[in-house]
């Protein structure tokens, strides 16, 4: 699971590790247009590459 959460973020998560709300995360990620990790058009849901948001919603 460390190996995942190294790697890969969620809103859950985002919302634990900031302290703000997962719909406040949501508008900020949608804002930069960045998208949910998705290989080959492969919805895994809301799963972000944790580089895509690094700075993004600190």
């Amino acid at each position: 699971m460390a190996a995942f959460h190294h790697r890969f973020v969620t809103l859950t998560t985002l919302s634990a590790e900031t302290g703000q709300h997962r719909n406040t995360l949501k508008g900020r990620l949608a804002a930069r247009r960045i998208t949910p990790f998705s290989p080959e058009g492969q919805d895994f849901g809301a799963v972000y590459l944790r580089g895509d948001v690094v700075g993004v919603v600190g």
